[in-house]
Order: C-alpha cells, then structure tokens, then sequence
C-alpha cells in the first residue's frame, strides 16, 4: 500500500512473550491515527495526538447483517481462496478499506475482516488490539497460528459463522 501510494499503510509492531501476543501498537501515519493496546489492558485509539479513546467491537450477531471487509482479488492466489472470499462476500455485507480493515473491526465500524495472504508482522499487533477491544481472532481455519497467510477478525459474536462459510467453500 506505501509504495501504491495508498493511505492505507501503518507501521505495525507487535510485542510477543512467551509465545503470546502481550502488546500491539498500529501506527497509521497517512491519517494520523494510531490503535494500541496491550493484553489484559483494552485496546484505544489516538487521533491526531489527542486523547486516547477506548476501542470497543461492535454487538452484530446476524451474519447477514456484518459489515465485512474482503480483499481485492489481487489478494487470492489460490481458486479455494477465490471461492472463500466470494462465500463470505455473498453472507456479508460487504465493505472497501476506508482504514487498516481489521482496526476497522476494533472499532465496531467492520464486523468482520479477512485477510488471505500476508504473514505474522501483518495479523500480530491488529490481533491484540481487536482481542483487547472484545472480538476475536483466528487463522482461517480457527486456530491461533500467525504464520497461516492471513487470518479472521471479527466482533465476536459472529466469528464461528464466518470460519464455516470459510471452511464450507471450495474451489
């Protein structure tokens, strides 16, 4: 996204211990906004250097309802990841990247975004601060492994529906 000349790219650093996510910092530098949190301690967002607001996932239950981010098809190298992002694509209400997609979730503006390529340096630090902000994440096939190419963030409430659609696909 940087070298597309987006506004969509943010430095992401992420703190591991022990085999364990502990903080998350998201920077977003071409909107001045920056998204943190740390485990056991919330997940926030700072706009413009002021004062840090607390993070909370939305309260959508209904799959059919979720507002959904899904990426581009220059983003699904595999005809199994075409027919997975088209499945949650026809179950979701879906939405284009106004902001980093899965901070969108952490803000209760997305319900659910997926990811189908990308690897631990992308999905670690929005991980916590979506977790901290009370929704989930996963790999796509609901495990915790950061190193799957991608991975699930939702509000929650509708994260087991999204890995069955995910799972119910096939190329």
């Amino acid at each position: 996204s940087f070298a597309a000349g987006t506004r969509l790219w943010g430095t992401l650093i992420a703190l591991e211990i022990d085999g364990e996510v502990a903080v998350g910092v998201c920077d977003m530098a071409p909107i001045d906004r920056r998204y943190f949190a740390a485990r056991g301690g919330g997940a926030f967002r700072q706009d413009r250097g002021g004062e840090p607001a607390r993070l909370t996932a939305s309260a959508t239950a209904e799959l059919s309802a979720a507002r959904c981010f899904v990426p581009g098809p220059e983003w699904m190298p595999t005809a199994l990841i075409k027919a997975q992002a088209e499945a949650l694509t026809v179950a979701t209400r879906r939405r284009d990247a106004e902001d980093h997609p899965a901070l969108e979730v952490a803000s209760g503006g997305y319900d659910a975004a997926a990811f189908f390529m990308g690897g631990p340096w992308d999905v670690a630090a929005p991980a916590v601060v979506v977790e901290e902000a009370g929704g989930r994440f996963s790999d796509r096939a609901g495990g915790r492994r950061l190193d799957m190419g991608g991975g699930v963030f939702t509000n929650g409430r509708i994260h087991n529906a999204v890995l069955t659609v995910l799972s119910g696909a096939s190329s």
